[in-house]
């Protein structure tokens, strides 16, 4: 008798089990506490931006050769697609976001990506190899009106985050974008190297 206790307690202890890990199995991304679904990431507020040596002004903030995605700017992204980057190594694009005063976005590398794409803009870390990169990253701008550092302005129309892609060759990846918030992210195609002859496929 005391084995039959033994066997059901087990038996329930078990199944007990099996639903507590079912929600760890889910294929569901976690979300963001605004209702997002952008990826849970370092950030990078306005305290860790870069300055120049007056305000940030509106018609800098998207120029010939930069990348814009409604309120981030990839400054002189578009022109990598025009560059001769070497095949056989790693290449760093630098190409800093900038964003406009009060948004924030999240930039991320899609999945298929990872791996030959990573981002490097943590500040006091050196990435050099895609893998080592992180695949996501929050950015929080400042206030048009916060106090420089660098000046005796204010950080102005956009605020600016140095850091780099980190490329493995020549290639076309995508870059998912999330802003303030939003369900779902916006995925544009950027280009590595002059010598990419093929045709970058639209992003999914």
């Amino acid at each position: 008798m005391k084995r039959v206790v033994l066997v059901a307690i087990l038996l329930a202890f078990a199944a007990a089990s099996t639903l507590a890990a079912g929600p760890a199995a889910s294929a569901t991304p976690e979300l963001q506490l605004d209702g997002s679904s952008a990826p849970l990431a370092p950030t990078r507020t306005c305290r860790s931006r870069g300055e120049g040596q007056h305000p940030f002004r509106a018609r800098d903030f998207a120029t010939e050769g930069d990348l814009r995605v409604g309120p981030v700017s990839f400054k002189a992204l578009r022109l990598a697609a025009r560059r001769a980057y070497r095949t056989d190594r790693i290449n760093r694009l630098k190409a800093p976001p900038v964003v406009r005063a009060g948004r924030t976005v999240t930039v991320a590398i899609a999945a298929a990506d990872r791996g030959d794409v990573g981002l490097d803009f943590l500040p006091n870390v050196e990435v050099e190899r895609p893998e080592d990169g992180q695949s996501a990253i929050r950015f929080e701008a400042c206030p048009s009106d916060e106090p420089a550092f660098s000046h005796d302005g204010t950080v102005g129309y956009a605020t600016a985050f140095p850091g780099a892609f980190v490329v493995r060759g020549t290639r076309c990846f995508t870059l998912e974008i999330w802003i303030d918030g939003r369900e779902e992210p916006r995925r544009v195609t950027v280009k590595v190297g002059s010598d990419a002859t093929r045709r970058c496929p639209a992003p999914r």
